[in-house]
């Protein structure tokens, strides 16, 4: 296969052979090579497939209910949410406008503090005194970086935000609790 230096670099050669078991079980990296280069386009010649941030995202939500998946580290997530962050663009048209890492807010992909995955529109940003709460599920804090005092947010706190995960409000605590208390 052959994909850009970071995504290599998220990917190790262990997680290409299980996202790839069923159809390449024998999956690796092609050596790297700069693109539009005569090295790049013999790979091509010989049908090496690029792998794409679409094809990726197809991986990921094909495997999203495996247990390799649920294993990843937080330092393996966190580089994911890197790249994909780094990496996703808006597409625009002239109807509308649409994050290319759409397909993402379609199946549990975010780990919230307990470990487990939710849904990005159901999941909210950690304050500093609640990392965990059971009625507005918390992303792991260690799974993006956000300096509070300079407001820098590295590419995995924007892909998160780009996939529908807020800050909590009052308002969202409030219909929170009235939907808890009262459906």
């Amino acid at each position: 296969l052959r994909a850009s230096v970071n995504l290599k670099n998220t990917l190790s050669k262990t997680d290409l052979g299980f996202l790839y078991a069923t159809t390449r079980p024998n999956a690796d990296w092609a050596t790297g090579t700069m693109n539009n280069t005569n090295a790049d386009r013999m790979l091509q010649s010989l049908n090496i497939k690029q792998l794409s941030n679409h094809g990726l995202i197809d991986l990921l939500k094909d495997n999203a209910y495996s247990t390799w998946f649920k294993e990843r580290s937080n330092e393996w997530l966190h580089r994911l949410y890197q790249y994909l962050g780094g990496n996703l663009k808006m597409e625009y048209n002239l109807f509308h406008s649409q994050y290319e890492g759409h397909q993402l807010t379609t199946f549990p992909f975010i780990r919230i503090s307990t470990g487990e995955y939710k849904y990005s529109k159901s999941c909210h940003f950690p304050t500093e005194d609640t990392l965990d709460d059971e009625l507005l599920p918390r992303v792991h804090h260690e799974l993006y970086n956000f300096n509070r005092r300079s407001k820098k947010k590295d590419a995995a706190h924007k892909l998160l935000e780009n996939l529908g995960v807020t800050e909590v409000s009052e308002i969202t605590r409030v219909e929170a609790f009235l939907k808890q208390r009262y459906l």
